[in-house]
C-alpha cells in the first residue's frame, strides 16, 4: 500500500498510489475530519484518488514529490494548526 498512517495524524500517501487505495483514503478522511494528508513523497496517484482529495479538501503538507501534480493540482496546502485525531 502507498498510504500509511503517521505518528502525527496524518494519512502518508507515498510512491505511486493506486485506484484501490481511493476508498480506503476516503475512509480514512471521513473517520478523521481533523486529519490532514501529507504527501510530500507521493510520486503519482490514480485520478480517483486525487477526486478524493479535491471533493474532502483536507489539510495537506507539501509540496508533493511529483512535479506534474504539484503544477495541475490546486489545493491548500497548509497544515491545521491544531490535529485532533482520536485513536
Amino acid at each position: 500500500m502507498s498510504h500509511a498512517v503517521g505518528l502525527d495524524c496524518a494519512l502518508v500517501l507515498s510512491g505511486h498510489v493506486t485506484l484501490e487505495e481511493a476508498e480506503p483514503v476516503l475512509r480514512w478522511l471521513v473517520d478523521h475530519p481533523a486529519g490532514r494528508v501529507d504527501w510530500r513523497a507521493c510520486t503519482g496517484c490514480h485520478t480517483a484518488v486525487l477526486q478524493v482529495l479535491m471533493a474532502v479538501r483536507p489539510p495537506m503538507s507539501g509540496p508533493v514529490a511529483n512535479a506534474f501534480l504539484a503544477r495541475w493540482f490546486d489545493i491548500d496546502m497548509s497544515v491545521a494548526a491544531s490535529v485532533d485525531c482520536p485513536q
